[in-house]
């Protein structure tokens, strides 16, 4: 062994520039894919670390049980469960304990994590180990009296723990690519550095040397210099990424992982490559080739393509599994190998094309491209890098739309502004002018109330489709969804108001109680109105009631009803009362059983409103004597008219109302576009038609209902209800998608300041950065990598060639051809080459970014159902730059290479 390491050290020495250049591959290798990695690791931590759900409630587990006579034991006792659970991960551990004077106290320990420490690894052993806490804490003997867990640690540590494995799932692809194509620089480099050292080798052959032994040798050396190489490039990464963004925790094991697979692959190429070079040089005959070849190479190839885009086609709109995920990367590689290896017979032809015209440049650079596969190789390292800039590009700009759009349905808005808690219009509804104010560029006046349809419970949104539609960033299409609702109309109102003229009678046919005199008695009638103003809110007025002594002929009186505001308003519903029977001007006294009888209210012409505002428009009669419809002894009280302005539902108690739904609950329900489900909210039942079915309703959990709040006022107002006033204030920032989380923020400390409706930073969530984000960066890391590994190929191909066409250079000299015209040749010859692989690269990526991004960006983002395509221009035609200077200066360099080979004088024609 130790010869064979001295003999090692001596062929090392010998060949030490093909090493050099093999280590320092491995170097570039190593660093890029560690710094895909780092990158990839980083984004993770920031999801982890930016998730607003470890707050609060969400980032505890509570146990709590009775305290036991022996404490200390009993604490470490749950303690040892809980660090069994939690599997080594970062969590605070806090005791507490509650007096009972009355019987034994209880005892909590509450188990959370620190946002700022936390790392991805411990989410998912906390995801992994929290479920079973709880069984394990009630079978222990630290219990007593029963447990009661509580918080929601278990659950979003989960929902993180499958965002933080989707997001690494994407880096499948660009360490994939990037690995591919340093897998073929770094056999490229092992071939020139194996076949330089033919002659060696056949004099070691004659000296008895076995294949394995050889085989060993250029093991030993390959493997010490790569690791040598991978060891600096993943640590001057690591350094790199330290100093950049701070250590990345959980990257040394995957570093360690790459640069192996780095060093494997070199060592195993090598080897395998020498001992077949051993075989050809001890072999009585040359190694033949199978004929077949290339046409068993395409079909694998086709077959692993047509895989791939099959995984991806059933992907669907959910969450991707790894599988999915990986497939993009699969897909790239096999279709740039594909199209590359159709180079050759595409060469061919335009080489029998070429022959047919003038000159003879052409068709030696054309059929030489065709027939000697290693001059096509830099195509496909190029139409890699290519296909990944390409994927890139699609991929950062989709994901920056998905992750905002993602963002934007979360929060239903940039800043979404508590401003009154759930109820009735009192008043007038809220005023979103102070939001436009502030410096939003749209604002809209939402209600988000609970609901159910039938025994399933649902949230349901409801604003003016117009003003929602410009608030949203992905709210196109709903004023068309929401359009042909019930709605209100009715005639303007002044300044002054209603002015209403009622006359009550109180027909009492029966003998009063003793004690009671019908001069003592009068009937108290009271008023109000709904009214609308031009931006769809809506107030609710009450007039001060009128006591009249109705007895007898009865009484007149006037019912005054005043706007909330200068409007301008519309009146939309009237309500008149006959609102209690009094004694002495109390109701308390107002014991008049036995006496029977009935009330009657007419309603005069009303004042005030530009347009009839009363009879004849009433939907009942505008006087009415309801003593069928109570019992003979007893006075009604309560009894309410109501007018309903035109354009209102005729039969109030079935209004349609036009509805969005999420897909959710139209799986839940199984429901389509035109279905009808009855909506349950604040007491009222309307029925809903569904208009449209989309993935998310923004700013709602599914499963969610979207309606114009107009139409769901109309019908409750409609049917005698009351209309449902803007819990909140949903308002759009002046930025684009990407900056709208920092404008968000900007925007809420100015409404903060103002003080617009008393708005303190408790009231207000904003949108969030858009998820997925630091992915993007991985892949342009990988798409740079792939460019300067292509380089790097391109520069060990061309050297390689320099190194074995030495004879054919000579040949050519001895035809006449003059080392400049031999430089040109070669420059078309590689251009050609390369030109055919940025093509193939183009389309490919093109291809499979429009097949596979949206599979990415689920993967990244969270998002569910159809997303958005784009490309980002500038950096994929800077990436493109940056590769077509690098080859430009390698092909030169090559041809000076050529040049000076033709003009070298010393140069003999060798027998291939």
């Amino acid at each position: 062994m130790t010869g064979l390491a001295r003999l090692a050290g001596r062929r090392a020495a010998a060949a030490r520039g093909h090493l050099v250049a093999l280590g320092v591959l491995a170097a570039l290798v190593v660093a890029c894919a560690v710094g895909v990695l780092g990158q990839v690791e980083q984004g993770v931590r920031d999801v982890v670390r930016d998730s607003a759900a470890l707050d609060g409630d969400g980032g505890r587990l509570v146990l709590r049980t009775r305290l036991l006579a022996d404490a200390d034991a009993q604490d470490r006792t749950v303690r040892d469960l809980v660090g069994d659970a939690t599997r080594g991960a970062r969590t605070v551990v806090e005791r507490a304990q509650s007096p009972d004077a009355a019987d034994t106290p209880f005892v909590t320990w509450t188990v959370s994590v620190d946002r700022a420490t936390v790392e991805p690894d411990d989410v998912e052993r906390l995801a992994g180990g929290l479920g079973a806490l709880e069984a394990a804490f009630k079978a222990s003997d630290a219990q007593s009296r029963g447990v009661v867990v509580s918080g929601g640690l278990v659950a979003t540590t989960t929902s993180l723990a499958a965002r933080v494995g989707a997001f690494r799932q994407v880096a499948i692809v660009p360490v994939l690519v990037l690995g591919v194509v340093g897998a073929v620089g770094l056999g490229r480099v092992a071939r020139q550095l194996v076949a330089g050292r033919r002659p060696e080798d056949a004099l070691l052959a004659s000296r008895g040397v076995s294949g394995r032994q050889l085989r060993a040798l250029a093991g030993l050396e390959t493997g010490a210099v790569t690791a040598l190489g991978a060891a600096l490039g993943g640590g001057a990464a690591s350094a790199l990424l330290a100093a950049t963004t701070g250590a990345v925790a959980g990257l040394g094991p995957r570093a360690l992982v790459a640069g192996a697979v780095t060093v494997l692959v070199a060592t195993v190429t090598t080897a395998v490559l020498a001992g077949r070079q051993l075989d050809d040089i001890v072999r009585a005959e040359p190694r033949g080739s199978v004929a077949a070849g290339p046409v068993v190479t395409a079909v694998g190839l086709s077959t692993l393509a047509v895989a791939a885009g099959w995984r991806l086609a059933v992907a669907g709109e959910g969450a991707p599994d790894v599988f999915a995920v990986s497939a993009p990367g699969v897909l790239l590689v096999v279709l740039v190998l594909l199209g590359v290896q159709a180079t050759g017979p595409a060469f061919g032809l335009l080489a029998r094309r070429a022959a047919r015209g003038r000159g003879l440049d052409r068709v030696l650079a054309l059929r030489s491209a065709a027939r000697r596969h290693g001059v096509r190789l830099p195509a496909l390292v190029v139409g890699l890098a290519v296909g990944t800039l390409v994927l890139a590009s699609c991929f950062g700009a989709s994901v920056a739309l998905g992750g905002a759009r993602l963002a934007t349905l979360a929060a239903g808005a940039d800043v979404r502004v508590t401003v009154a808690t759930s109820g009735p219009v009192t008043g007038a509804d809220v005023n979103r002018a102070p939001g436009t104010a502030a410096g939003a560029v749209a604002g809209a006046a939402v209600v988000v109330r609970p609901g159910s349809v039938g025994s399933d419970e649902v949230t349901v949104v409801a604003a003016r489709p117009g003003d929602l539609e410009v608030v949203l960033r992905d709210g196109a299409g709903i004023t068309d969804a929401l359009r042909g609702g019930p709605h209100l109309g009715g005639p303007a109102v002044g300044e002054a108001g209603l002015t209403v003229p009622v006359h009550a009678r109180l027909d009492l046919p029966g003998p009063l109680e003793e004690g009671f005199s019908t001069e003592n008695l009068s009937l108290r009638v009271t008023g109000s109105a709904w009214f609308v103003d031009a931006d769809g809110r809506w107030a609710f007025v009450r007039a001060d009631g009128v006591e009249l002594d109705a007895v007898g002929a009865g009484a007149s009186g006037t019912l005054r009803l005043e706007v909330p505001d200068a409007g301008p308003w519309h009146v939309v519903a009237l309500d008149v009362a006959a609102d209690d029977v009094l004694h002495n001007g109390s109701s308390d006294d107002a014991s008049l059983a036995g006496a029977g009888g009935a009330i009657t209210v007419e309603v005069g012409a009303m004042t005030g409103a530009d347009g009839t505002a009363g009879p004849p428009t009433w939907t009942r009669e505008p006087a009415w004597t309801p003593a069928d419809e109570v019992a003979a002894d007893e006075v009604p009280a309560g009894t309410t008219l109501r007018w309903v302005g035109p354009g209102g539902p005729r039969d109030p108690a079935a209004p349609v109302l036009p509805g969005v739904i999420d897909t959710s609950l139209a799986r839940a329900l199984d429901l389509a576009v035109g279905g009808t489900l009855p909506v349950t909210v604040a007491g009222a039942t309307v029925d809903v038609r569904v208009s449209e079915i989309r993935d998310t309703v923004p700013g709602a959990p599914a499963p969610a209902v979207l309606v114009d709040a107009d139409a769901l006022r109309t019908a409750q107002v409609a049917a005698g209800g009351a209309a449902l006033r803007s819990e909140e204030v949903w308002l759009r920032a002046d930025a684009s998608d990407a900056a709208a989380a920092a404008a968000a923020s900007e925007l809420t400390a100015d409404l903060v300041a103002a003080g617009a409706w008393g708005t303190t930073h408790d009231d207000v969530a904003t949108v969030a950065e858009p998820r997925g984000t630091d992915v993007p960066a991985a892949f342009w890391t990988a798409g740079l990598a792939t460019v300067l590994l292509a380089l790097a190929g391109l520069r060990s191909t061309t050297a390689a060639q320099a190194a074995t066409r030495e004879g054919e250079t000579v040949a050519l000299r001895a035809l006449g051809l003059d080392g400049r015209r031999q430089g040109r040749l070669r420059a078309a010859e590689t251009a050609w080459v390369l030109g055919a692989g940025t093509v193939v690269g183009l389309a490919v990526g093109a291809v499979v970014a429009l097949v596979a991004t949206p599979v990415l960006v689920r993967a990244a983002t969270g998002s569910v159902g159809t997303m958005p395509l784009a490309f980002d221009v500038p950096p994929l035609l800077a990436g493109l730059a940056v590769l077509a200077a690098g080859a430009a200066g390698l092909v030169a360099l090559h041809a000076r290479t050529v040049v000076r080979q033709a003009e070298d004088r010393d140069l003999r024609e060798v027998s291939a």
